[in-house]
């Protein structure tokens, strides 16, 4: 079986249907190459100046990302009941997780748990499209990688009769800035 190498982006779909109809070493390598493409564009920020859910891509200090969907106009929901942040350095020993989010309608009223570096942070939000900052005040031993999402009450609006959307969401993600202490 021929090993295909792709250097452009390819839309998620089309890699989705290219490793459906190539061999496994072709399949790992394209998963490797749509994952790499769902961070593009790249762009410039700090920390500080955080993740922009509403601007494709993702900044150059996101090195992968697990769990969350497509950018929308507000920004852009998470999909499951996880998503993952990973960072190419660690992240600073102290800091001031700050998201600014929203939940779908079953999640509303119920804790999102936030994990850095094995510690489990609850963050609450206002029902949807009612978006509210958090700010987490969080203590590393300055090697964690990583800020994950635990969402047990994602639901696709396709399986409540709200849509046809068949994602399971729970947050929606408008920026992340991490504020070093």
């Amino acid at each position: 079986m021929k090993n295909y190498r792709f250097t452009t982006a390819l839309p998620s779909v089309f890699a989705l249907l290219l490793m459906t109809a190539c061999g496994p070493s072709s399949q790992m390598e394209l998963q490797a190459q749509a994952t790499a493409n769902a961070l593009e564009p790249r762009y410039q920020a700090s920390l500080s100046e955080g993740i922009t859910f509403s601007t494709p891509g993702y900044p150059n200090f996101i090195s992968a990302v697990k769990g969350i969907s497509i950018t929308e106009n507000f920004g852009r929901w998470t999909d499951g009941n996880e998503a993952a942040l990973e960072f190419f350095q660690p992240l600073p020993k102290k800091f001031t997780l700050k998201i600014t989010a929203s939940v779908y309608l079953p999640s509303m009223g119920k804790p999102i748990k936030v994990v850095i570096g094995g510690k489990k942070y609850d963050a609450e939000f206002p029902h949807q499209w009612d978006f509210k900052e958090v700010a987490i005040p969080v203590s590393t031993d300055g090697t964690v990688k990583s800020i994950s999402f635990e969402l047990p009450n994602a639901k696709a609006p396709q399986l409540v009769g709200q849509s046809v959307d068949g994602r399971k969401l729970c947050l929606a993600l408008s920026s992340i800035k991490i504020v070093e202490q």
